[in-house]
């Protein structure tokens, strides 16, 4: 996943609201949100090539986003891995089988990160959220009430044109009604405007061009899945999805567009 908004304890009609879009080559196979686990039950999407996922809820109310985590250089690289390295998709439904966001928090910090690809995470529930990167050397970070933007660089990092945009977004919408926002915000995910004329010779650095729009659209790679999850307040639990093909208006279902309101009933 490449953007993900975090809305936490600051909208009168929403406690949290959990939102992203997960951009990834279109070859690789997924899943849309289901129960994929029990005991707690996890609601998520699912990678079908790997079997994590990258974002999702489970039965006790706590909620995790994962984003990969590139340098914010041209040219900059990741740090060495070992050769049997773990799909990050995992870290995901591991967090999600803790029963709050302070177990989960004692297990984000025993991680063996080394074993994983350079990552970001944002987790927790109405009590609670945390930030997470490998790359910090630090435990989870609790978080203040606020609105918080996440992409493949540090947490709220303006130097990336669609977190910029997203607290422009944000600021711009926070005094609407929670069905408004919601409303409002599925068309900002929808967004392909490049933020400027600039290409991006490396995927890594999804910052210019078409790499650096809040959906992106090229002819291999790009905004595969959009999640809206809610929690608490008069919105109550809610967890909305669109597929890539809704999202770029191939096959929409008339004038309910392309997001739909998942039911986990079963």
């Amino acid at each position: 996943m490449c953007l993900v908004h975090l809305v936490f304890r600051v909208h009168a009609d929403m406690e949290v609201l959990l939102a992203g879009n997960r951009d990834e080559f279109f070859r690789r196979p997924s899943a849309p949100p289901a129960v994929i686990a029990r005991e707690p039950a996890v609601h998520a999407g699912k990678d079908l090539e790997a079997g994590g996922t990258w974002m999702g809820r489970n039965a006790h109310g706590l909620l995790a986003a994962i984003t990969n985590r590139y340098s914010t250089k041209p040219g900059g690289s990741e740090r060495q891995v070992p050769p049997d390295v773990r799909s990050r998709g995992e870290i995901v439904l591991g967090l999600l089988g803790h029963v709050d966001a302070e177990s989960a928090a004692e297990w984000v910090d025993r991680l063996p990160v080394a074993r994983y690809r350079p990552f970001n995470l944002l987790f927790g529930d109405v009590l609670r959220f945390y930030y997470f990167s490998s790359e910090d050397g630090a435990p989870p970070r609790p978080l203040q009430p606020g609105f918080h933007a996440l992409s493949n660089s540090t947490l709220d990092d303006h130097a990336w044109p669609k977190v910029a945009r997203s607290h422009a977004f944000f600021e711009a919408n926070r005094g609407l009604s929670g069905e408004d926002y919601l409303e409002r915000l599925q068309f900002f995910f929808r967004d392909a405007t490049p933020p400027d004329s600039l290409s991006t010779a490396d995927r890594n650095e999804e910052i210019h061009g078409a790499m650096g729009a809040v959906m992106i659209t090229t002819p291999e790679y790009g905004t595969v899945s959009s999640s809206i999850i809610t929690a608490g307040g008069s919105l109550g639990e809610r967890y909305y999805f669109a597929d890539g093909q809704s999202l770029r208006g191939e096959g929409n279902s008339g004038d309910l567009g392309p997001y739909r309101l998942i039911s986990f009933d079963d």
